[in-house]
């Protein structure tokens, strides 16, 4: 069923349009944009932010007077 429904959306001409609703919202159920709910997943994991944290150098032997 899913190889069919991909089949049809390969011609749609509101794919993207329909793809994007779908990364938009967690819809689980369904071929939305050609794509299945763990294809739609991998496609967000790819767009998450990578968080960098500064390295921040400290100094360890302070003396306090």
């Amino acid at each position: 069923r899913a190889s069919a429904a991909k089949l049809l959306c390969s011609t749609c001409p509101v794919k993207d349009l329909c793809l994007e609703w779908a990364l938009d919202r967690p819809e689980v159920r369904g071929i939305w944009g050609g794509t299945s709910f763990k294809e739609r997943m991998k496609m967000l994991d790819k767009l998450k932010p990578v968080i960098v944290r500064p390295v921040v150098k400290t100094r360890t032997n302070f003396r306090f007077s």
